[in-house]
C-alpha cells in the first residue's frame, strides 16, 4: 500500500512538471523566414522577398535593406532600411557634415505584426579631446529615425 502512495506522489510530481514545463513555452517566437511575405497597414505595403531583402516605396521614396539576422527562433526583430544603396554607418568619407539619408524602421513583434516609422538620419561632427588635443569625428545621428508612425503592418 505504501508503494501505491509513493509511485502515485512520483508521477502527479512528474505530470505537474510537464504541465509547468509546457506552460512556459513562448508562442509569440517567430523566425526572420516566417516573415517573408507582402505587408500591409494604412493603405501602405512592403514586402520582403525568399532572399529576406525588404523593398517599401513610401512617397516617391524607395527603402531597401536585407534581413541579416539568422534564422533562429525570436521574440523581437528590429531593422532599418534606408533610402541610399550605399549608406554605410561606419564608412562616413563619401558624406558631408549635415547630409541626410531618409530612414524607415520595422519593428517586429510577431510574424504577423510589424510597426512602421519613417524619418531621417543626419551625419554629423562629433569633437573630443585625447591627450590635450581635440579630435573631429563624423556620426550618424539617428534621432530622427522614428519621427513619423506610419502605424502597424500585418500579413
Amino acid at each position: 500500500m505504501n508503494n501505491k502512495k509513493i509511485i502515485i506522489t512520483i508521477l502527479s510530481f512528474i505530470i505537474l512538471f510537464a504541465i509547468s514545463c509546457k506552460s512556459n513555452e513562448d508562442p509569440a517566437q517567430f523566425k526572420p523566414s516566417d516573415l517573408i511575405g507582402t505587408w500591409f497597414g494604412g493603405g501602405n505595403s512592403f514586402t520582403i522577398d525568399s532572399s529576406r531583402n525588404l523593398n517599401f516605396d513610401y512617397q516617391g521614396v524607395n527603402y531597401r535593406r536585407t534581413i541579416l539576422s539568422p534564422d533562429e527562433p525570436t521574440q523581437y526583430l528590429s531593422t532599418t532600411a534606408y533610402s541610399d544603396i550605399n549608406y554605410s554607418d561606419t564608412d562616413t568619407s563619401k558624406y558631408n557634415i549635415g547630409h541626410t539619408i531618409k530612414v524607415a524602421r520595422f519593428s517586429f513583434n510577431s510574424s504577423s505584426s510589424c510597426d512602421v516609422y519613417i524619418g531621417e538620419i543626419k551625419l554629423i561632427e562629433e569633437y573630443s579631446e585625447l591627450n590635450g588635443k581635440t579630435i573631429t569625428n563624423k556620426s550618424w545621428d539617428y534621432s530622427g529615425a522614428e519621427s513619423i508612425s506610419l502605424g502597424t503592418f500585418t500579413k
